[in-house]
């Protein structure tokens, strides 16, 4: 990612958080507006927004989906606006909840095909998460991300509090994501 000088400055002139990228290759087609999800495997729209709902992402939108497509593939694309609401509930035990109270997935581009998800969605891309943590995964990230853009202001620790949060009050978290896919 650092090595082209012109992803280091789209990242630089961003206005939040931006996660690594890689270069997906000439077979993905961007997410038209309006297109169907049924070809898609549930366990691929279930990582999708239980991702989103862990990093707090508001904009994937039916016209703005920000998602990239090859055969069943699903690629996610335009995390800038994640944690947007840890600073509004910095001092809250269960900041998810300011979160969900916004009903971010009232015009999210997967909102029909999450409302037919199991009870359980989203604990596998958490078992993932977790596993990714007690490997050093995740701190190790964030200090390459510290490294690589020390002028990015970006508050990591507040955001590593936020997983170890949610990791001690899992079933809270989940119980908002099932509620908040429902409405």
């Amino acid at each position: 990612m650092f090595e082209a000088p012109e992803h280091r400055e789209l990242v630089r002139q961003s206005t939040g958080i931006n996660f690594g990228t890689v270069a997906l290759g000439p077979d993905w087609k961007t997410w038209p507006v309006g297109m169907s999800i049924r070809a898609f495997p549930d366990d691929l729209i279930e990582r999708i927004m239980a991702f989103d709902a862990l990093v707090q992402h508001t904009d994937r939108e039916p016209d703005n989906p920000n998602l990239l497509w090859c055969g069943r593939e699903i690629a996610v694309i335009d995390q800038e606006k994640c944690f947007g609401y840890l600073g509004i509930a910095a001092e809250d035990p269960e900041p998810w909840r300011a979160f969900f109270g916004i009903n971010p997935f009232l015009r999210h581009c997967l909102r029909e095909a999450g409302k037919h998800l199991q009870p359980d969605a989203g604990k596998s891309l958490w078992a993932d998460l977790i596993g990714l943590e007690m490997e050093g995964k995740i701190v190790e990230s964030a200090d390459l991300a510290r490294g690589a853009f020390p002028e990015a202001g970006v508050d990591l620790e507040r955001i590593l509090r936020y997983f170890e949060l949610l990791n001690r009050k899992l079933p809270d978290f989940f119980q908002y994501f099932r509620h908040s896919l429902s409405r």
